[in-house]
């Protein structure tokens, strides 16, 4: 609660630096370099059909995101951002940094709390997810959003490449096995996680990734002994089509590829192993308004346990109220999702239904 308190007054500090700027901005036009308000409202129910005593077997809707963001420019090449989710039972603040840019736009540096630049489908906004959800691997292992700082750019002003690195927060024992990172909650501050990606590409057109983080579980002040976790992922996202005469390309590809590794010098926690997981996504736009998908993923929480993988199939339709070309700003998005988990009686069954508002 102490470090929640804390992310907000950061984004108090935030929108305070950021006042003198707001005061003579006008907030009525997106395209101008005032503030901009905007954000999304992501609607969710689902039907479940599961066996007894695996998961919840209930039916239920709820407002997954109410989204809220302030942005704008200062002067010297300063931007800002601050972002809250106000959804009922999870209202908590998603964004809050400072950020600069060189006069070529090739180099920035910020500060605050902002996603981690690990993992393709983790710092894709939930806006622009081709799925309703994010794939299971991603989720499990990468980290999210933490504070600290980060740089990143271009390496000139016609170069293809981007690169991010960041040191932020890191993770607390609560965290193991899986680092979801030290955003908004209590956190020991030692070590920092190091993270940090290299990309080529557009990924309208064709991307191809690689990501990695490093960061440790435990000790801190107490002096016990860390448990030391690396994780190594790739991306790649393609789009094309057949007749090069519309608007967007009409077939999509999107996988990743993610590997992690526990270790340690004593025994503290459970032996230290290694886990892995893929997923890939193909996209068909049918028309102008309707696009169908379908997903696999695969995650296996420890290499050296034989039957423990956990696999989904996802299966959807949707359809783009604004057409194509701002496929995100209003859609409706219905899916069949399969889970399974190897070496147990789980075989779960899932219909998932998405209303999203974007403004």
């Amino acid at each position: 609660m102490r470090t929640l308190i804390s992310a907000w007054i950061l984004a108090g500090l935030v929108l305070c630096t950021a006042l003198p700027a707001l005061a003579s901005t006008d907030v009525t036009n997106k395209n101008s370099d005032s503030l901009q308000i905007g954000g999304y409202f992501r609607f969710v129910g689902w039907v479940r059909d599961n066996d007894e005593g695996t998961k919840k077997n209930n039916d239920s809707f709820r407002v997954r995101h109410a989204r809220v963001a302030l942005k704008g420019k200062m002067p010297n090449n300063f931007s800002y951002k601050i972002q809250g989710d106000f959804a009922p039972s999870t209202v908590k603040l998603k964004d809050g940094y400072l950020k600069w840019n060189n006069d070529e736009k090739t180099f920035y540096i910020m500060g605050g709390q902002f996603i981690v630049p690990y993992s393709y489908s983790m710092t894709t906004s939930s806006s622009g997810l081709v799925t309703i959800e994010r794939p299971q691997v991603p989720v499990e292992m990468g980290p999210d959003r933490d504070i600290g700082i980060m740089i990143g750019g271009n390496f000139d002003t016609e170069s293809d490449f981007t690169w991010a690195l960041s040191a932020t927060n890191g993770n607390t024992d609560d965290d193991y096995p899986f680092v979801d990172g030290g955003w908004s909650k209590k956190d020991d501050n030692d070590p920092f996680m190091v993270a940090g990606r290299l990309e080529y590409g557009d990924k309208d057109d064709f991307l191809i990734g690689i990501d990695a983080a490093g960061s440790a579980i435990g000790g801190g002040s107490s002096g016990e002994q860390r448990l030391q976790q690396t994780l190594v992922g790739g991306h790649v996202v393609v789009g094309w089509d057949d007749d090069n005469e519309d608007e967007v390309n009409r077939w999509g590809f999107q996988g990743e590829y993610l590997w992690g590794e526990l270790d340690m010098d004593d025994s503290e926690y459970d032996e230290a192993h290694e886990y892995d997981g893929w997923w890939a996504l193909v996209s068909m736009w049918f028309d102008e308004n309707w696009r169908g998908h379908v997903m696999v993923d695969q995650f296996d929480p420890n290499n050296d346990v034989d039957d423990d993988e956990r696999m989904d199939f996802t299966l959807g339709i949707s359809f783009h109220w604004m057409g194509w070309t701002k496929p995100d700003n209003e859609k409706f998005v219905i899916e069949y999702v399969h889970h399974d988990e190897a070496g147990t009686d789980i075989d779960d069954d899932e219909i998932r239904a998405l209303w999203q508002l974007k403004y």
